[in-house]
């Protein structure tokens, strides 16, 4: 997740996420604890009177995710929720200012089905299965709930919906899992930025949505 989810006006709200596609036997429960630092500029759209930003950023995130079985085929359901502390500090109209903010960043969802190469199973079932490529579809979903004020410029939520439809292939070469995906990032408007502004994303698909493409390859070493 990272400090892609927690800084929406900085930067967009993207990831890579390896092993997305990873079979696993249904009904397995995944606690996940991460943390994620970041330090350095952060730049903002043209829209916005901020300059020669620089932050330092802690994330904590929290997981969980499920295992699942959809008409026969194997898939997952995750939620995450993110908890971030950092410091700004750029030009506001030529002044130089600091802030800092602590709170609750937007959660996520995020539901994947294996379309072809991993069926529901078992425990037991499972035991037995040599997946070689799968091929999955997913959709998540990113919820305006995070730490808000219309009043501010730097926020740890959107006050935005964000979705991502993606797809990808999960393949296995001897002690080598290949993984690769390709998605796109849909975005509603902020109509309550600064207060009764509007903010729209720079690229505009209709009216309320804009689209950022999005692709990723990973590859992870399996040991016996």
């Amino acid at each position: 997740m990272g400090i892609t989810l927690l800084i929406p006006i900085a930067i967009n709200a993207q990831e890579v996420q390896p092993r997305v596609y990873a079979p696993a036997p249904t009904g397995v429960n995944v606690l996940t604890l991460g943390y994620a630092f970041s330090t350095g500029s952060v730049l903002f759209d043209k829209t916005v009177p901020i300059d020669n930003v620089m932050a330092d950023i802690h994330s904590f995130n929290v997981a969980y995710s499920r295992s699942i079985a959809v008409f026969g085929m194997a898939g997952r359901a995750d939620v995450a929720v993110p908890f971030v502390t950092g410091d700004w500090e750029g030009e506001v109209v030529k002044s130089r200012q600091s802030t800092s903010r602590t709170g609750i960043g937007d959660p996520a969802l995020r539901f994947a089905i294996f379309i072809t190469g991993a069926p529901a199973l078992t425990r037991d079932e499972f035991a037995g299965f040599q997946p070689k490529t799968i091929v999955g579809i997913t959709l998540r979903m990113q919820l305006p709930l995070g730490q808000y004020d219309a009043s501010k410029i730097v926020n740890l939520g959107s006050n935005r919906w964000v979705f991502s439809p993606q797809i990808g292939v999960w393949h296995v070469v001897r002690n080598f899992t290949f993984e690769a995906y390709a998605g796109v990032w849909l975005f509603t408007d902020n109509r309550e930025f600064l207060g009764t502004q509007v903010k729209s994303p720079l690229v505009s698909l209709l009216e309320w949505f804009s689209v950022s493409p999005q692709s990723s390859v990973s590859i992870t070493w399996l040991s016996s």
